[in-house]
């Protein structure tokens, strides 16, 4: 066609496809669509009206199951009979009708979930004016719950519940935030400069990192001193504290404050009073705990998540001691770690030999670290089957009665009744404590004994490998009748775990220096033995000799 450039192309039709329109829907289903949604909305009102009040609803509310995340009847956290024993405790802190409060239990059993997190940001949410201190073992742990705090303390759901809570613009820190009302949390290692700070509501969370720091005495001590110096310079009377932990070792924190038996609150006792202690073991051993929750004497703790077959796998492949400490809430188990309840066997009065060889050995409490120990003495007789025979003569004190000046007199009425070859007590004990004192004595009262100093460091698991081995083969032999024979039970089966050791020292030092010495004699040799009369300066020499002797013998065994 004339006019045209280039042949012609029509223009394509642009075409827009229509949706589709909607299928008609029944009013019925609209209207009860409509309704649901209504009835949830009541619902979330109402259940965050009431997590303002109930620490069980609070973290129901924040932990939604993701499939129904509308529903507030639908949660992650089923909270179980344990779990209600936890959540009261939080909230008699916050009502300060629990001022002292502690808490052990397995792991992965909610705890950290419920007093550390949720349960702290419900404290925080409730009282956003107050000044909060948490203490863990390290720095690295405090940041991590520092974390896992600030997640929920920004929630949107939190922000809902307590809306007057809100934090500080800028307050970014891991380890401290500051609420717009004027209070904080500061999360912190413990030792760590920070805990200077006054605090209305202190919490320390595992303060020790594993079963060696527990079992260290230097960290433990640091911890108690920490402790103090924190709890009682920077908590007001009416700041509750609240510490969870594993129970490692019975001279840990809540040993030390809580325990009436220990023995910094035997003098006290109105000290561990002042402690709520609860301990959530699994299996269920007390009657009344499990009365209380709803189970059985002998059921899991948390029989759908922890059933029993599961804890005694736990159990097979943790051994004693780990098991003890995690899941029964027990420094030690009831049948004993270095020493065996097998192993501690007993003889009746009549059947003690009448031939013995008498060895004495001694742990005195000297040091003011140790004013709350024990000064233990006691003598063991070796008859010719080269058994130990522990005798009923024992000395074990502490206070007034362990003073250096009775005990060196009853050294001296010990070793005139049954004369023991040589005495055995560590080097600084001597030293410091009844040396000048008891040379003096053993003068004026012309009664001699060979004291053998041994040094004082070392490791008590190795010292003891010497009475251990004898006990484990049935060597030793303890006084059935003796009224001090259940606590010496007791000690020797959560050693090196228990508060005290003293009686385990003692019977250590028998151990080393019977490593090389023989029993008694039989009794038709008894009357051809030539050595010097005991308790004369000829029998002091011959004893040195002779113990001078089975040194050089545990030397070259390479025993030392």
């Amino acid at each position: 066609m004339a006019g045209l450039r280039g042949p012609y192309r029509p223009r394509a039709h642009r075409f827009t496809p229509r949706e589709p329109e909607p299928e008609p829907q029944d009013p019925e289903v609209l209207a009860r669509q409509a309704l649901e949604r209504s009835l949830n909305a009541a619902k979330r009102a109402l259940k965050i009206k009431r997590a303002r009040y109930s620490l069980r609803d609070f973290i129901e509310l924040m932990w939604p199951d993701p499939e129904f995340p509308e529903n507030v009847d639908r949660s992650l956290f089923d909270c179980e009979p344990h779990h209600r024993i936890l959540i009261d405790m939080v909230e008699a802190i916050e009502k300060r009708t629990l001022m002292r409060a502690g808490c052990s239990m397995p792991p992965q059993h909610g705890k950290s979930l419920i007093l550390s997190r949720f349960g702290l940001a419900w404290i925080l949410g409730r009282n956003p004016h107050w000044r909060v201190l948490f203490a863990t073992y390290a720095d690295t742990l405090a940041d991590t719950r520092g974390d896992e705090l600030r997640s929920v303390l920004e929630a949107k759901t939190f922000r809902e519940v307590f809306p007057k809570a809100a934090l500080k613009k800028g307050s970014r820190s891991k380890g401290e935030m500051v609420f717009e009302a004027g209070g904080s949390i500061n999360l912190v290692g413990r030792g760590s400069g920070a805990t200077g700070r006054p605090c209305d509501l202190f919490i320390i969370d595992d303060p020790y990192k594993d079963d060696q720091e527990a079992s260290s005495d230097t960290i433990r001590e640091s911890i108690r001193n920490w402790y103090s110096a924190v709890a009682q310079m920077r908590c007001p009377v009416f700041a509750p504290i609240l510490i969870v932990h594993t129970r490692w070792h019975e001279d840990d924190l809540l040993g030390w404050l809580a325990d009436p038996e220990h023995p910094a609150n035997r003098g006290n006792p109105d000290r561990a009073k002042r402690w709520k202690y609860v301990n959530l073991p699994s299996p269920v051993s007390d009657p009344d705990l499990a009365q209380a929750l709803g189970l059985q004497v002998g059921d899991a703790l948390w029989p759908k998540r922890f059933p029993l077959h599961h804890i005694q796998e736990i159990r097979e492949n943790a051994g004693p001691r780990i098991f003890a400490a995690l899941y029964l809430g027990q420094p030690a188990p009831e049948d004993g770690d270095f020493f065996k309840a097998e192993h501690i066997k007993t003889y009746a009065p009549f059947e003690l030999p009448k031939s013995l060889r008498i060895y004495a050995a001694s742990d005195h409490s000297v040091s003011e670290k140790e004013r709350s120990d024990y000064t233990c003495m006691m003598l063991v007789g070796v008859c010719e089957n080269n058994l130990v025979w522990v005798l009923p003569d024992l000395f074990w004190e502490n206070g007034k009665a362990a003073a250096s000046d009775l005990v060196v007199e009853k050294m001296l009425d010990m070793a005139k009744k049954r004369p023991p070859l040589w005495w055995r007590a560590g080097r600084d004990h001597i030293t410091k404590a009844v040396g000048p004192f008891l040379r003096k004595r053993m003068r004026e009262r012309n009664i001699f004994i060979n004291m053998i100093e041994e040094p004082e460091n070392g490791d008590k698991r190795r010292k003891a490998q010497a009475i251990q081995a004898r006990m484990s083969a049935g060597g030793v032999l303890f006084p059935a009748g003796a009224p001090w024979l259940m606590r010496a039970r007791s000690e020797m089966l959560k050693f090196p775990h228990g508060k005290h050791d003293d009686f385990v020292d003692c019977l250590s030092l028998i151990g080393r220096g019977l490593v090389t010495l023989h029993g008694a004699a039989k009794p038709e040799a008894a009357n051809d033995d030539d050595r010097p009369k005991v308790g004369t300066f000829g029998w002091v020499k011959w004893a040195a000799k002779q113990d001078s002797m089975a040194s050089a013998w545990r030397i070259r065994l390479g025993s030392m």
